[in-house]
């Protein structure tokens, strides 16, 4: 399996995907966003994966029986979240949802203003728990939420977790 090292930090951390094993059940539906190379690949032999991705060159490039939802940046949010008009109506329902994307640094901050879309009753898995607006965007989220997350920053790239609601 392929996982962030020091010297290749795109896909989730091994921490982070141990930490999703022990909070999802095998054969679990996890909504993605933004997807690649390792965090899907890894996920895929445990679960239903499917990604929201702005990269039309990513869809499909990495495993053709990975589902996608095409959402191009919206340039309402300063080309650093997904334009949900592509995705309202087409989330199926899933048990996790792992913030992995869009590959901005504001990603977290828009994800607060968007976060109507997101269903609270699942366990929220966030990567990159690191950067000044990455950061700040999931404690922002935490403050909003009023609940107490799980911070991991052991290993190479911390993460975040909130746990869904009445869980």
């Amino acid at each position: 399996m392929t996982f962030a090292s020091s010297g290749h930090i795109p896909p989730i951390t091994k921490e982070l995907f141990d930490v999703i094993r022990l909070c999802v059940p095998k054969g679990s539906t996890i909504l993605e966003l933004g997807s690649g190379e390792g965090s899907t690949a890894n996920l895929k032999e445990f679960y239903n994966v499917i990604s929201i991705e702005h990269k039309e060159s990513y869809i499909g490039a990495f495993n053709k029986r990975e589902n996608y939802i095409y959402a191009p940046l919206d340039p309402h949010t300063d080309n650093q979240f997904y334009d949900m008009s592509y995705v309202e109506g087409k989330l199926p329902k899933y048990d996790a949802l792992l913030i992995d994307g869009p590959d901005t640094e504001a990603r977290n901050i828009w994800f607060l203003n968007k976060i109507r879309y997101f269903d609270r009753s699942v366990h929220w898995f966030f990567d990159d728990y690191c950067g000044v607006q990455l950061k700040d965007g999931i404690d922002n989220i935490i403050q909003y939420l009023g609940v107490e997350p799980f911070i991991c920053t052991m290993g190479v790239k911390p993460f975040a977790v909130i746990m869904g609601e009445g869980k």
